[in-house]
This record gives C-alpha cells, sequence and structure tokens, in this order.
C-alpha cells in the first residue's frame, strides 16, 4: 500500500502486485494526476484506478450516499 500517490512509482519488486490492481485516489493537485497517470502508464500489469471524486466527462461514474442503519 503506498501513502500517497506519488509513493506508488516507489514499491519495490518485493512488494507483490496481483495481475489487476486496483487505486482507491483522490486527486487533490494536479501532481496527483500526473503521478497516477505515469504510475498506470509504466506498470507491467493492469491498473484499475476508483478516483474518489466529482470528475466531470469522466466516462461513467457511480455515486455513493450514505444511509442511517436500519434498527430492529
Amino acid at each position: 500500500m503506498a501513502a500517497t500517490l506519488r509513493d506508488l512509482g516507489l514499491l519495490g519488486p518485493d512488494v507483490h502486485i496481483p495481475k489487476t490492481e486496483m487505486v482507491f485516489c483522490a486527486l487533490r493537485a494536479s501532481e496527483d494526476a500526473l503521478a497516477l497517470a505515469r504510475y498506470v502508464g509504466r506498470s507491467a500489469h493492469r491498473v484499475v484506478p476508483v478516483v474518489l471524486a466529482d470528475l466531470p466527462g469522466a466516462p461513467w461514474s457511480l455515486r455513493v450516499r450514505a444511509q442511517p442503519a436500519q434498527g430492529g
């Protein structure tokens, strides 16, 4: 696990990465978007970025709302 998007590229070869990796992240600055794009472009495996934000022009999105638990 990487603490920041910039740390993704610093993961060493000793870190086990599956054939498909999901990266959950928030883009707080343009540098974050660049770091993510670099990581996805350079990876030898499939990377599925899940960006937690409101991104206009995204090819698709998923909207999630919290609901109070039902008591019983």
